[in-house]
């Protein structure tokens, strides 16, 4: 499969961030199943000029705020967030062993109030973690299975019915920060669920359409092991939010030297609606 028109890749308003997308987004071969699980092969290439202009669109262009939210927005941490960060690591040093941070609710309210006053507002009930993984891990999952190889699944809660009800907000990673003192990455699938079904339909017209939002996930990496997916480069201090109605990612470690450190956001975790 050849890569498709879906998910766009946009620095968020009021942010400036001069990007290089041709070394920031890279495209993989596909993906593989281990033991029920996806993931990525492990070569990766620069992106072509035709698949940059389906991955971000015209350089010289803004991106309509309407259509915002269907895009994977990059925005970056003011140095003065980054340094609270590494002296809130400094002083709690001593009890990183339990696996809690003195301070770390005291700096998530300040990323939320920069991220409100940077008009990309947290979600009201977000539930926010910092996750530090051996860089020999390759990939890296967020929520309960944290620092559990599971690899790519959908950002959207997998026992959401599928198609999503509608005026209903299932719980879903709103996105992540990489907190560490050097690049990582994140590989998802461009393709909207709606693309995924679509696709699926397509090519299997005579199947029961799937019931969930994973069930919907496996069926398109299974049969569509080939289609490319697109590796995101975060450098220190970068995020991203993802668009609400959902894509299949997870973080990827490839390359990294240090342990990686990042913070997801998710939103209603264990909620329904």
């Amino acid at each position: 499969m050849i890569l498709q028109a879906g998910c766009r890749f946009v620095v968020a308003p009021h942010f400036h961030m001069p990007l290089d997308w041709s070394r920031r987004l890279l495209v993989g071969t596909g993906v593989e199943e281990a033991d029920g699980c996806f993931f990525p092969h492990p070569s990766w290439r620069l992106s072509t000029t035709d698949e940059l202009s389906l991955l971000v669109g015209a350089l010289d262009a803004p991106t309509p705020p309407e259509q915002l939210e269907a895009c994977v927005c990059l925005f970056q941490l003011p140095g003065h967030l980054k340094a609270a960060w590494w002296n809130l690591l400094e002083k709690a040093a001593a009890s990183l062993g339990d696996g809690c941070i003195p301070g770390f609710d005291t700096f998530v309210n300040e990323v939320g109030e920069f991220l409100a006053f940077k008009n990309l507002p947290l979600p009201e009930d977000a539930c926010c973690e910092a996750v530090v993984t051996d860089p020999a891990q390759p990939l890296v999952s967020w929520g309960p299975e944290a620092n559990r190889t599971i690899g790519l699944r959908c950002s959207l809660a997998p026992w959401a019915p599928w198609p999503l009800a509608e005026g209903h907000r299932w719980p879903r990673l709103w996105g992540g920060i990489n907190l560490g003192d050097e690049e990582t990455s994140v590989v998802l699938i461009n393709l909207p669920l709606q693309q995924l079904d679509a696709e699926l339909r397509r090519r299997f017209p005579n199947q029961p359409a799937p019931m969930e939002v994973g069930e919907l996930a496996g069926r398109f990496l299974g049969p569509c092991s080939n289609y490319p997916p697109v590796r995101l480069i975060l450098g220190p201090g970068e995020g991203y939010r993802l668009p609400q109605g959902g894509l299949i990612l997870d973080g990827f470690l490839g390359g990294k030297q240090e342990p990686d450190v990042l913070m997801w956001i998710s939103r209603g975790r264990g909620q329904s609606t």
